[in-house]
């Protein structure tokens, strides 16, 4: 007799799956350390302000953007190759990528400063804007060594520098509070401290025989064989994963323009608050389900690839989907409650966000399985759209209806589009897609409600 297996025996059954334990190792190393990283975050709100964080966000906009655009995304393609000669070709060609950029960017800065600033309202910052060539180099250094980890399966070294990285990181920004009181300068000495303690914990725990990959110079010859080699991929997957950023942080850049640096700042905060998960998770997740997702197109074509990818997709939505759905109904407050009463606002904007969140982690885990059946070209569109919807969605809104109503429609275009491109990707593998979406749908709407009315309840009752 067929037996029904409900949500929370799927539930249990993905925890304990391999991919999911070397994920547990890739994310957390220790857990009590890491959630002691995670329990500074309230302490760093309430030494900040708002319009710090907003500053603080727009110096990250810049730092990001210089950095994908320097590496033409390359980054994405270093679990690809399967020689180690090709692999460091190809991270070696990155670096020298990123420094040629770092060099001109620090150009430019001499030239026009002030234009700089200007354009992006951060005078406040000031001359920690020359930090930026640093930090894209520090940054693209580290996502190689990480990377590196993954290829040799040294998943407990990226797990103790990710959480030595954050915990330095962010002691340093509470230190700075305390010491020099609350400024910007504070976030971006704690990220360059961040991004420097992550390279150095990695070269030093890794064997010198795997950091040769990267600390011995390729010849010209091979970086120029390795360029050719792989010169579809910018081209291909650069344009989307471009647009996808670019999308994401135009909220931030009109909020600047047409509202103030608080509400700025508190979305930036709320957006950071539900993007840990999506991060610490998604980024610990993603290249081993990419890895095995290589695996199982070898072994048995798309057909083998759907099977693996549907399966998880249904299961880490199960489980994922949880804390996005508490967000939503309480996030208004557990904000002011756990993270000082001057981020009333920032909960608000968790409320309208987290929905958007829940189905985005699945894209941020399987986007990359589009290279491997080669349907770049799908994202690319979906993400053109997603842009333009974005845009439009903030830009007339917040003009007409202010703020908060912009963020709902800026999480309801998101919601939307991101979910029918994840949905998408399926069905190109052959998934009957459509009857994950409708499990999907039914199953976060049933936890909003279950949540909803336990919040009612616990009112009434209090009242």
């Amino acid at each position: 007799m067929p037996t029904v297996s409900s949500p929370f025996a799927k539930i249990t059954g993905f925890f304990s799956n391999p991919v999911f334990r070397k994920a547990v190792i890739g994310f957390s190393g220790s857990a009590a350390i890491t959630a002691a990283g995670m329990l500074l975050s309230p302490v760093i709100s309430r030494l900040y302000r708002p319009t710090d964080y907003g500053e603080y966000a727009v110096f990250s906009i810049l730092l990001g953007n210089l950095s994908i655009v320097s590496s033409l995304n390359y980054l994405g393609a270093l679990l690809l190759p399967k020689r180690n000669d090709r692999f460091a070709a190809l991270a070696q060609l990155t670096l020298w990528l990123s420094t040629l950029v770092s060099v001109g960017f620090l150009g430019l800065l001499w030239l026009f400063e002030d234009s700089i600033l200007s354009f992006f309202d951060i005078h406040s910052i000031g001359n920690m804007v020359y930090w930026i060539p640093f930090l894209l180099v520090v940054s693209v250094l580290s996502s190689c060594l990480q990377s590196l980890c993954i290829r040799e399966n040294k998943y407990s070294v990226r797990a103790v520098s990710d959480v030595s990285a954050n915990l330095s990181g962010k002691g340093y920004t509470i230190a700075h509070a305390l010491w020099f009181g609350p400024s910007p300068i504070g976030f971006i000495l704690g990220d360059m401290l961040n991004r420097l303690v992550a390279v150095g914990v990695v070269l030093v725990r890794l064997p010198l025989r795997i950091t040769r990959l990267l600390t011995v110079p390729a010849p010209f010859r091979r970086l120029w064989k390795t360029a050719y080699f792989f010169r579809r991929f910018p081209v291909q997957v650069l344009p989307s994963t471009y647009l996808n950023i670019v999308s994401s942080q135009l909220p931030i850049l009109l909020f600047k323009k047409f509202s103030t640096s608080a509400e700025v700042g508190s979305f930036a905060f709320a957006s950071s608050m539900l993007e840990l998960p999506v991060s610490l998770l998604g980024g610990a997740l993603s290249p081993v389900v990419m890895r095995d997702s290589v695996q199982a197109y070898h072994e048995g074509g798309v057909n083998q690839l759907g099977k693996f990818c549907a399966g998880y997709f249904r299961k880490i939505f199960l489980g994922l989907a949880i804390p996005f759905a508490a967000a939503a109904v309480l996030g208004d407050l557990i904000f002011p409650t756990v993270f000082g009463a001057q981020w009333q606002t920032a909960g608000v904007v968790a409320c309208l966000l987290a929905g958007y969140y829940a189905f985005r982690i699945n894209y941020y885990i399987f986007v990359s399985v589009y290279t491997i059946v080669h349907k770049q070209l799908y994202d690319l569109i979906f993400n053109i759209v997603l842009l333009v919807a974005r845009f439009a969605a903030v830009y007339f809104v917040v003009q007409s209806h202010g703020f908060l109503y912009a963020v709902g429609a800026y999480s309801a275009v998101s919601l939307v589009l991101t979910a029918l491109n994840s949905y998408v990707l399926l069905a190109t593998m052959g998934v009957r897609s459509w009857r994950i979406a409708i499990e999907q749908f039914a199953y976060f709407a049933g936890l909003l409600a279950l949540l909803y009315a336990g919040r009612e309840g616990i009112h009434h009752f209090m009242a």
